[in-house]
This record gives C-alpha cells, sequence and structure tokens, in this order.
C-alpha cells in the first residue's frame, strides 16, 4: 500500500471534536427524552392505580350488598382492606409507584373513614363522594383510613391522585393549587370528602321581622359532634342576598348561645352577639370576617377583634340580588380558614389564627348558627339553604 492510501484511510476516521459533538448531541437528547419516558413509565401505573381501585370499589358494593346495606365497621387496629379478604386479591391493594408490598393487610389505598358503619342510603351524592384514595404511606394510620383531609392524601401520579367514588367510578384528580385546606379544594372540584354530615339542614333560612334596628333568623342547632373542639370543624351554607338600603352591617354566627335577640340604639356596636363567631359584610367594604370573641361590657359595644382582612368580593349594589353565594368554614385546632365561592369560583379565602383562650371561649358559648342583620330601615336580605355541620 502505497503512502498516498495510508494517509487517506488515516482521514476517514471521526476527529476527537467530532466525536465531542455527537456526545453532546446524544447528552441533549437524552436529558430532553428520559423525563418523557419517565412519565410515561408513571401515566402506564397510574392506569393500574386506576384499575386496582376499580376492584376494590367492586368489592366495597359486594360487601354493602352482604352487610344489609351498610359499610363495614371501624376495623381499629387491623386495615380496613382484611374484611375484603374474601372478595378479591391482595395484589389489588399494592400501588406500582411504591413499595410493591401493597396487600389486604397493609393498603396503599385508603378508605374514607367517614363511611364506617353507615348506611349506603345516608350517602347524599355518591357521584361526588369519596370512596378510596391514594394513601400516603410515611406515617399510615393503624387502620389505613382516610381520617384526615392532609397530609394522608397522596399526589404520587405526576401531581395527581387517583380516587374512586361510592357510585364506582374512577377518576385522576390533580393537586390543588393555593393554600386552602384540601377539603375546601376538592369540594370546588367538586369531591365531597365528608359524604355524610355529622347535620344538615334543608332551609330556607330567612332574616326575620326588624326588632328596633336589629333582625335575625331562628336559630339552628349545631349538632353535637360538631361541638368537639379536638376535632376539626367544617360549616357551610348556600345563600341568596339583596342589599337594600339601610343594610349597615349583616351576616352570620356560628357558637351563638342565643342570648342576644335585638339592639335597642343606632350607636356603639354592630349588632353581633357575643363571644361568637361572625363572618359578616358592610355598608361600605366587600364582605369580611369578624372574629367576635370578647364579651361586650355593654349590650351595644359587643364587637370582638377582627380577623385578617377583607376577601376580593365586592358588595353589591342596592338592589343587586346575589343568588348561590356559598361560605364555608374550617375550623381546626387554632386555625381558622373561610371561603366564600360565587358561580363555582372561589372569589375569597381568608385565614386567622386564634389563641388556645378565644377557641376555649368560642366552643363553651354556645351551639347556634345565626343570620343575623344590624339596619336603619332594612327588611330580610339573606335566604339561606343547604345549611351543613360535620366534625372530622
Amino acid at each position: 500500500m502505497s503512502h498516498m492510501s495510508r494517509r487517506a484511510t488515516r482521514r476517514a476516521g471521526f476527529t476527537l471534536i467530532e466525536l465531542l459533538v455527537v456526545i453532546a448531541i446524544i447528552a441533549i437528547l437524552a436529558a430532553i427524552l428520559f423525563p418523557v419516558f419517565a412519565k410515561a413509565r408513571e401515566k402506564a401505573r397510574q392506569n393500574s392505580c386506576i384499575n386496582n381501585q376499580r376492584q376494590i370499589g367492586i368489592a366495597v358494593q359486594m360487601y354493602v350488598q352482604d352487610h344489609a346495606e351498610t359499610f363495614m365497621l371501624d376495623t381499629g387496629a387491623n386495615a380496613w382492606a382484611s374484611v375484603l379478604k374474601d372478595y378479591n386479591e391482595p395484589t389489588i391493594y399494592d400501588c406500582p409507584t411504591k413499595t410493591g408490598k401493597g396487600s389486604n393487610t397493609a393498603p396503599e389505598y385508603a378508605l374514607n373513614s367517614r363511611l364506617f358503619g353507615k348506611s349506603l342510603g345516608d350517602v347524599a351524592n355518591a357521584s361526588a363522594s369519596l370512596l378510596t384514595c391514594d394513601l400516603n404511606m410515611s406515617s399510615p394510620p393503624d387502620n389505613y383510613s382516610l381520617t384526615s383531609d392532609t397530609p394522608q392524601i397522596d399526589y404520587r401520579h405526576n401531581g395527581a391522585v387517583v380516587m374512586a367514588f361510592i357510585d364506582g367510578h374512577v377518576g385522576v384528580i390533580t393537586k390543588p393549587a393555593g393554600t386552602a385546606p384540601t377539603i375546601l379544594s376538592l369540594k370546588l372540584a367538586g369531591i365531597d370528602l365528608l359524604v355524610v354530615p355529622d347535620g344538615f339542614t334543608a332551609g330556607p333560612v330567612t332574616t326575620g321581622a326588624r326588632v328596633n334596628y336589629m333582625y335575625s333568623s331562628p336559630f339552628t342547632t349545631m349538632p353535637t359532634a360538631c361541638m368537639d373542639k379536638t376535632k376539626t370543624l367544617f360549616a357551610s351554607w348556600t345563600c341568596d342576598y339583596t342589599r337594600f338600603p339601610g343594610d349597615n352591617w349583616s351576616g352570620f354566627s356560628l357558637f351563638d348561645n342565643k342570648s342576644y335577640t335585638a339592639e335597642t340604639t343606632t350607636s356603639g356596636g354592630y349588632g353581633w352577639p357575643p363571644n361568637a363567631l361572625v363572618i359578616y359584610i358592610s355598608k361600605t367594604n366587600p364582605l369580611k370576617q369578624c372574629v367576635d370573641i370578647q364579651a361586650s361590657s355593654t349590650t351595644t359595644g359587643d364587637q370582638g377583634p377582627l380577623a385578617s382582612s377583607t376577601s376580593a368580593f365586592a358588595v353589591p349594589a342596592y338592589g343587586v340580588a346575589l343568588t348561590g353565594l356559598t361560605f364555608n368554614v374550617v375550623l381546626s385546632g387554632t386555625s381558622l380558614t373561610y371561603q366564600l365561592v360565587y358561580n363555582g369560583s372561589q372569589v375569597g379565602l381568608l385565614t386567622h389564627t386564634f389563641t388556645p383562650t378565644h377557641i376555649n371561649n368560642l366552643y363553651a358559648n354556645g351551639n347556634a348558627f345565626c343570620v343575623y342583620g344590624r339596619s336603619n330601615n332594612a327588611d330580610a336580605s339573606w335566604q339561606v339553604s343547604n345549611i351543613t355541620f360535620a366534625a372530622y
């Protein structure tokens, strides 16, 4: 072989620079494609979870049919799925995204604890009522049930959670944005964690005839279970509101002791009952939240300290009717969250932290819900319905 031929042969190979460029291109493609492959793999695991929870839902339905249309009792120190061992295989309690060890005795899915011992006929809305969901396995309760709304719900499938519902359908729910408690965020999505409320009044409740400068509705009694300060309180009511001229202050009270019936003067005070939890609308400001937990030294100067400021929802003009306003309240420990919903969207979210003394005073005060108003010349302005209380 000639000298020129040997030189031509050498030129047919890759230079070091060319090899480095090819390696860099491969690395870039890998960086782009590997997350896509990971998401695709997780999607397949999510589909497996959907199938698992659908089969679990069928097993629960079979159990309920075999037990007088009643869900299983609280299993205590044993996993809720242990009572279904005769209805399905233990492998369906294993989520492929987790340990690979889920079974009837250690399920990686939670059953909604609100269903324990409940009759199927007590469930108001089966298509919206949560049955099972992905369970956070970092520290599950002894019976592996869903006893609170967060952090037990595990959004482990690309930021989403698989949930099964009592009517048999299964859905994938993306983790809600924002700071609202999970129970409120899911409620906006049409998902009911509470299933069977501890108390329900169909309504409507209307603000009554004005007495001097105060009008109030009949009292609605809060359920006994909701008077336990060691539990989380959920309260919700839907209302229609029309603001009349002279409607200075109006709103709602919880933990009312029924002792305050009328305000006899136009000066000094806002017409709220002492030591109650009050959410109100004022004549000049957007909807506000007033936490009135301090007894007054007089019968009129009874406004307690204000909680954190206004929501973004403006007061309507006189004579303008608003329909379908929903007020949601969650009180957990010393933390209060108040959510205002209009036309299916959250339009206000306020939070407040009590002192332990305030909480003690609040729960010891009374057990009534009431609609109040203080006005110079207004008649009833609220029509309230769907009053729901629950403790969990």
